[in-house]
C-alpha cells in the first residue's frame, strides 16, 4: 500500500526529500547571513555538516582578506602618484588606487 501524495503519512522517500530541501534552505539561510565567509564552501547533508563547514568557510574568507591586504600593501609605489606628474610605468599592471590618485592629481593640477 503507497502512501505516495498522503500529507498525514508520508513515505519515506517524500521524508527525505523534505528534509534535503529542508537542508538546502537552512544552507542559503547561513550563505545569505554571513557576508564574511566563503559560500561555495559552506556544504553538507545535515545541518551540523553545515554549521562545521561553515567554520572553515569563515577562516578560508579571513585568509583571503588578509592576503589581500598583504598583497595591496606591498604593491603601492614608494612615491606618491597623486603629485606625480607621469602616469605608472605600467598602466596595465598598476594597482587600481594609483591609477585613480594619478588621474585625480592631473584633475587638480
Amino acid at each position: 500500500m503507497s502512501n505516495t501524495g498522503d500529507p498525514v503519512n508520508p513515505s519515506v522517500e517524500e521524508v527525505q526529500l523534505r528534509l534535503r530541501e529542508a537542508v538546502e534552505r537552512y544552507r542559503q539561510a547561513v550563505v545569505a547571513s554571513h557576508p564574511d565567509i566563503v559560500p561555495e564552501l559552506v556544504e553538507g547533508q545535515t545541518i551540523e555538516e553545515i554549521d562545521a563547514s561553515l567554520e572553515v568557510a569563515r577562516a578560508a574568507y579571513q585568509r583571503t582578506v588578509e592576503r589581500a591586504r598583504q598583497s595591496s600593501v606591498q604593491s603601492l609605489p614608494a612615491s606618491n602618484p597623486a603629485r606625480s606628474a607621469s602616469p605608472p610605468a605600467d598602466v596595465r599592471s598598476a594597482p587600481a588606487i594609483a591609477k585613480i590618485a594619478w588621474a585625480l592629481g592631473r584633475r587638480r593640477g
